[in-house]
């Protein structure tokens, strides 16, 4: 930018050593040769990627599938098991009530809700 200024003010300055690269010797075949090198380049670049995140793509989908279809099936496995057991989870809660009122007087309210009963197989314990 200064040699741009200094040659505006009428001074006398050898721009050719900024201009070097322009006066090469090389042909327009050539240049035109490199740069469609460069440019195939980076398009095989861009292509493998675009072939890995396919890759990526397909297996991380498969076993989002596969998590999918043991969820659904423990689901409707849950399901079945919360349709016939309706009476004897309404017995545990109303034991579950009993013992809390029991224990804090009979118009305590007890301070949880029974979501989920879940079956615990027997332990061997040693008592």
């Amino acid at each position: 930018m200064k040699g741009l200024l200094l040659a505006a003010s009428g001074a006398d300055i050898d721009m050719s050593k900024y201009f070097e690269f322009f006066n090469s010797d090389m042909s327009l075949g050539k240049a035109a040769l490199i740069a469609v090198l460069g440019i195939s380049v980076v398009l095989v670049i861009l292509l493998v990627l675009v072939g890995l995140l396919t890759v990526f793509e397909k297996i991380f989908s498969s076993l989002s599938k596969k998590s999918e279809a043991k969820s659904k099936q423990t689901a409707n496995a849950v399901s079945a098991e919360d349709e016939s057991d309706e009476e004897t989870v309404a017995a545990i809660v109303a034991a579950v009530t009993m013992l809390y009122a029991e224990d804090c007087g009979e118009d305590s309210v007890p301070p949880f809700v029974v979501r989920r009963i879940k079956q615990v197989s027997q332990l061997n314990s040693k008592r």
